[in-house]
């Protein structure tokens, strides 16, 4: 197989699924994607989180932090980082941030995190680099919310339309345990969508040529 990068990630599978155009933007013409506010707030919650700031304390987590993976599912290089993770047990966290919906709700349920595949496709990756993998796993949601940087102007106060954002102190965490089928699942993506991307690859590289 011919693939763009020495490696496959979740990240790089899902975008292929879902926009080819955009895949190839992003991963033959290395095309850097927008970068919004909450994704550069979420990298640093993530450092503040493997760094043991006080300021989360509060949110569960195992032993390591920001644990790189790599191995090769079905002859398909893959890489991982996982956010939270126990390596003599395999257990692993997700984390994510972000705000309420409208009604107060956090936007993850049951359901939700039930579909959400990058924790059975990490669930396969531990289990392939590690060996061993447990069946239980947790996503924890992280909320955060805007705080708009007001200014003083003639004795009134005025809020402006910048924002910083700032962690509330609210975690909600779901379970989701991952059946070997889910994997076994994952497996055959891996090995079909990276056959696919390399098909497309080559053809890319043939158009560019002429």
């Amino acid at each position: 197989m011919k693939l763009p990068k020495p490696y496959l990630s979740y990240s790089a599978i899902t975008l292929f699924l879902s926009n080819k155009s955009a895949y190839r933007r992003r991963y033959y013409e290395n095309e850097k994607l927008p970068e919004t506010p909450e994704m550069r707030f979420g990298k640093v919650i993530h450092r503040l989180i493997e760094n043991n700031d006080p300021s989360v304390a509060h949110v569960p987590r195992h032993s390591v932090s920001e644990q790189k993976i790599e191995t090769v599912i079905a002859g398909v290089p893959i890489m991982g980082y996982i956010d939270s993770f126990e390596p003599t047990t395999g257990a692993f966290r997700e984390y994510k941030t972000g705000r309420t919906r409208r009604d107060g709700g956090a936007p993850w349920d049951r359901v939700k995190v039930h579909a959400h595949g990058q924790l059975s496709f990490y669930s396969l990756l531990i289990k392939e680099a590690y060996g061993t993998v447990t069946s239980l796993t947790h996503l924890d949601w992280i909320e955060t919310e805007k705080k708009y940087k007001s200014t003083e102007f003639d004795g009134m106060v005025l809020e402006g339309n910048t924002y910083e954002l700032q962690l509330t102190g609210r975690v909600e965490t779901f379970e989701r345990k991952i059946a070997e089928w889910e994997r076994k699942r994952w497996e055959k993506i891996i090995k079909e969508t990276a056959l696919e991307i390399s098909t497309d690859y080559e053809q890319w590289l043939l158009d560019k040529k002429s």
